[in-house]
């Protein structure tokens, strides 16, 4: 007859400390490579951004290069104008065109509203908005909260809270959801800070976002 084999307390414990090694070494590398929510949602924001500002400075009906006193007026031009039968103008009308142009939900753009607030509407992926209100004879700011009331709800531009509607610095080991672009009249924009634009221009995100938990942790995100 045929005795059984099983494996030796000795054979058991070198198997589960070899499983330990690989562990060990293989870990890091999977949380290096997994892709993070919160910046693939700020290149979304980003490049429908993009996608919304080029249509509308681009549209004459929209936004004429000139007002009637034949200055380049680009986003100031606060000037009726009709999009989809409904009429926008004033301080609203880039608010509610934004919008429009991204099918938005929830839409209030009867003033800024911050991101923390509700922003002043949410498209289909969870994003929230915030629209600037000014005249744009200046820098004026677009809000994101990539994933509305969810996680961490904070911002390394917290100094911007002022022109934006209120943000909350990061702290701890939170790393933010919640940006800040800015635009000028003539349509130029760009992310707010350093760490945010490396989200937007890096393929990976996830030790991007690595680096980002560290340096909240650290006290040293700090570039303005």
């Amino acid at each position: 007859m045929n005795k059984l084999k099983g494996f030796t307390v000795a054979e058991t414990l070198v198997t589960l400390g070899i499983i330990g090694v690989i562990a060990a070494v293989v870990l890091p590398i999977l949380n290096d490579t997994k892709p993070n929510e919160e910046m693939i949602m700020l290149k979304k924001a980003y490049y429908n951004t993009a996608r919304v500002v080029s249509e509308l400075i681009n549209d004459e009906e929209l936004y004429p290069e000139y007002d009637e006193d034949a200055v380049q007026a680009g986003f100031s031009n606060r000037a009726a104008a009709t999009y989809n039968g409904a009429s926008y103008s004033g301080a609203s009308k880039f608010c509610n065109l934004f919008a429009a142009k991204l099918n938005a939900k929830d839409v209030n753009c009867s003033a800024r509203r911050g991101v923390n607030d509700g922003g002043n509407f949410k498209t289909i992926d969870g994003i929230v908005w915030s629209m600037p209100f000014g005249d744009f004879s200046g820098t004026e700011y677009i809000a994101v909260d990539t994933n509305g009331a969810k996680r961490n709800n904070c911002s390394l531009r917290s100094n911007l809270s002022d022109v934006v509607g209120g943000l909350t610095a990061c702290s701890g080991t939170n790393a933010p959801d919640q940006f800040v672009l800015s635009l000028d009249k003539f349509g130029a924009f760009q992310v707010v800070g350093n760490i945010e634009n490396q989200y937007v221009i890096s393929t990976n995100t996830a030790r991007n976002y690595r680096r980002t938990v560290d340096c909240v942790a650290s006290g040293t995100c700090n570039d303005r």
